[in-house]
């Protein structure tokens, strides 16, 4: 007796698609696993500093800029820093610290305007998120696509998606 429950064929394998991704490519578990990877470890990085507070339904691509799940870690007061022995940074670097954090936010909000590949491009080596060598952002790009990518194509598209990124922050460095 046939289970009620299957559809008869069982060894089709599940595609995965990237959240946000316009041309939903499909993907095998292992890359969509390997892509989403540093997203999940951010995430879990910002869980654990108490500023992510989404649920595990939301599928977090970590923009956190425009996140209503978005909340502000714990605050501790310099004098309280400073007793249990932490150094404290100057005014000065702290601006320094806030303008970091401000652009990242902005930058944060103009990704979902740009496409995957610099996307991928934009988050690896602008922000950090996930450190990787232009071959690894290759394979990155490749298993996201759908298409072969090469290092060289990334050594070269780096300047452009920089300045898109520009484009969309009204950023003029001629200025």
């Amino acid at each position: 007796m046939k289970n009620q429950f299957t559809h008869g064929n069982t060894s089709t394998t599940k595609s995965y698609y990237l959240p946000g991704d316009p041309s939903r490519t499909p993907l095998t578990h292992e890359e969509f696993c390997e892509i989403m990877r540093p997203f999940w470890k951010q995430r879990k990085q910002l869980q654990r500093a108490g500023e992510c507070n989404a649920p595990a339904r939301h599928v977090c691509m970590c923009d956190c800029a425009d996140c209503p799940y978005h909340r502000c870690g714990d605050t501790i007061s310099m004098d309280t820093l400073e007793s249990i022995g932490e150094e404290v940074t100057e005014s000065d670097f702290m601006e320094d610290d806030v303008a970091d954090r401000i652009f990242e936010q902005q930058i944060y909000r103009c990704l979902p305007q740009l496409d995957t590949i610099d996307r991928i491009i934009i988050r690896c080596m602008v922000l950090h998120e996930h450190e990787a060598t232009e071959r690894q952002l290759a394979a990155l790009i490749s298993k996201a696509t759908g298409q072969s990518y090469t290092h060289q194509a990334v050594h070269k598209r780096v300047p452009a998606a920089a300045k898109r990124l520009a484009a969309l922050l009204n950023y003029n460095p001629d200025e």
